[in-house]
């Protein structure tokens, strides 16, 4: 009986994460691999600190997954080097991201899930920074927004192979958010 229930719930996971589609809206462009990548023989030394705007009891953990989304995107672009403190750096990043999540989102995810996606259930994911690059006496602004939509419902199943996942399609949209941020940097002579 055990072994049945617990075949159940896997059978019933995985048919639930199978009914999903995601679309992004495409706000910043695809960052291209020529725009945001450089080699440089001597590198920039970056240093960046990340909050995440939020009441919600993960806003440290949000503020860290944002750190790291640029900390990779910066290294990735082959211009610099990131550095332990401020004191160490020519360029300082300071960074907030903001919290874009509506709670009550919870009640028709676990409608739609107890009807096995009969009922549809959507869920937009943004990623909103506001970012401020000093280098030396000079400072810059960016403001950089882009978001995708996770649409679960039966039919999908038909449309998720092309769409691709909802998590891949999540951290390509983080990425090329900061890979954007990188080519703006470059463009107002940052990097």
């Amino acid at each position: 009986m055990i072994k049945i229930n617990f075949l159940l719930i896997v059978f019933s996971t995985l048919f639930v994460l199978n009914n999903c589609a995601s679309f992004r809206e495409n706000n910043l462009p695809i960052a291209q691999e020529n725009d945001y990548k450089t080699i440089k023989t001597e590198k920039i030394k970056v240093f960046s600190r990340w909050t995440y705007n939020s009441t919600a009891p993960d806003a440290v953990l949000w503020a860290a997954a944002h750190k790291s989304w640029f900390d990779k995107a910066i290294l990735e672009s082959g211009c610099c080097s990131l550095v332990e403190g401020p004191k160490d750096a020519n360029i300082v990043v300071d960074g907030t991201a903001y919290d874009r999540v509506n709670y009550l989102r919870t009640i028709p995810l676990i409608l739609s899930s107890a009807t096995l996606t009969i009922l549809p259930y959507w869920q937009t994911m943004t990623v909103d920074i506001k970012v401020t690059v000093t280098k030396g006496n000079k400072q810059n602004n960016y403001e950089l927004r882009d978001s995708y939509t996770m649409f679960q419902w039966l039919p999908m199943i038909v449309v998720m192979p092309f769409t691709g996942l909802p998590n891949t399609n999540r951290d390509e949209l983080f990425l090329n958010t900061y890979q954007n941020l990188v080519i703006q940097m470059k463009k107002n002579g940052n990097l």
